[in-house]
């Protein structure tokens, strides 16, 4: 299990790669080091063979990226290095949806302006 990095309940938000791809929704200088030092361990993860690209999707990484303005890099990072996520269908609370492409709800819910 990687060290126990996916242990939690991924449908739900919970586990160390999701809570390392997000962040608070805020922009003070705070947040925006904890971001940076998110970051760091991402790729630290990624160099030790800890952090897969298919995390990218199976997780939704870019989908939790992409909700704060301080995660930017963070969503860069991880889409350039699996551009193949952004057309990935994202994850939905009811089982019986196929859930819709990252660009949906990145308009929907008003993160792209």
């Amino acid at each position: 299990m990687r060290g126990g990095m996916l242990i939690g309940e991924p449908e739900y938000g919970h586990n160390i790669l999701i809570e390392l791809a997000k962040d608070g929704l805020y922009t003070d200088d705070v947040d925006i080091e904890v971001a940076r030092v998110h970051l760091d361990v991402l790729k630290k993860l990624r160099e030790c063979d800890l952090l897969k690209k298919e995390d990218i999707t199976q997780f939704d990484l870019l989908y939790y990226s992409c909700r704060s303005p301080i995660c930017r890099d963070i969503f860069e990072y991880l889409a350039d290095w699996c551009p193949e996520a952004l057309k990935a269908n994202v994850f939905t609370d009811d089982p019986r949806e196929v859930g819709y492409p990252l660009i949906h709800y990145c308009v929907v819910d008003g993160w792209i302006r």
